[in-house]
């Protein structure tokens, strides 16, 4: 863990502070004057001033995200301070008005594929593909070692490029103010291929539903498994506007295929996962994807050159 510089850095306290959401490191207070400050632990300090580095660059490139400010000390913790965001997630307008999905989504598949388009300078952002390499490399807990070569080589199989990624592209994070998106949380930006952020978007919707029992799909997610499949049609058209419906199937195919790369590199870096359902969706990897990781690779290479 990097040393943190506590004396450098300005102290603020939370006392009377409304909690407003939760992130993936700590929870996230209203501090008033139209701030907020999000709470990392002492070991996030390198992962914090990552965040920070990326709100900064993000915001330089036109990514519509709150501006970012100083880190702090919070007590015995630490937090970054930013704009407080101001509208509800898209998660919470779709649940509540579903016609919303024909208005909101194509401005949302919109608003990635323009991003996209935007070259991300490698010294602002880190690759993801080195992200995915030092995560993967990290599974040894659960996957033999000849399984982890076989993830690296799938993040080697997808072509290089330098286009700017969100990497956590989701309903959560796309707030939604006067008809207006914005983004939130610049934790897992980077530079690379567009693919990763439409395979998270994939994965962290139809990609669940796939693998959870439909009575927890509304509680995790907070949609109904329709809702679900129907957002990431409306994505999907809206994203590959002009593609033909045979290749929109083979985005299907696509997605499914690739879907356990993300899942499996991402088991040590969501928490609250129980340790049966991480053992489980190892159990499954080695049923159905690692068997047919090398004829995917080779199968869908030509789309994702395209892509």
């Amino acid at each position: 863990m990097a040393e943190v510089p506590w004396d450098t850095l300005r102290e603020i306290s939370l006392e009377g502070a409304k909690p407003i959401g939760k992130g993936r490191n700590g929870q996230v207070y209203d501090i008033g004057l139209g701030k907020i400050v999000k709470l990392c632990p002492l070991e996030a300090y390198t992962a914090a001033c990552r965040e920070q580095q990326n709100a900064r660059a993000a915001s330089e490139l036109g990514v519509p995200t709150p501006a970012v400010y100083e880190l702090v000390r919070c007590g015995g913790g630490l937090g970054l301070v930013f704009d407080k965001a101001v509208g509800r997630s898209l998660r919470d307008v779709i649940a509540g008005e579903s016609e919303q999905i024909e208005v909101l989504v194509p401005q949302a598949a919109r608003l990635l594929k323009e991003l996209h388009s935007r070259e991300a300078a490698p010294g602002d952002f880190p690759s993801m593909a080195e992200v995915y390499h030092e995560r993967a490399e990290g599974l040894g807990e659960y996957l033999t070692g000849e399984e982890i070569s076989l993830l690296h080589r799938m993040i080697d199989a997808i072509p290089l490029r330098h286009a700017f990624l969100h990497g956590d592209f989701h309903r959560g994070n796309l707030l939604v103010e006067k008809g207006k998106l914005c983004l939130i949380d610049m934790a897992d930006c980077a530079w690379g291929h567009p693919f990763y952020d439409v395979l998270g978007v994939y994965t962290l919707g139809v990609g669940l539903v796939r693998v959870m029992p439909p009575q927890a799909v509304k509680a995790v997610i907070g949609w109904e498994p329709a809702v679900v499949q129907r957002v990431w049609q409306v994505f999907s058209e809206s994203y590959f506007v002009g593609c033909s419906p045979q290749q929109m199937d083979e985005l299907a195919s696509l997605m499914e295929a690739y879907a356990p790369l993300r899942q499996l590199t991402f088991l040590n870096i969501v928490t609250g996962i129980p340790e049966e359902e991480r053992r489980r969706l190892v159990a499954s990897a080695r049923e159905g994807f690692f068997p047919r990781a090398e004829e995917a690779m080779q199968k869908y290479a030509p789309f994702l050159e395209r892509m």
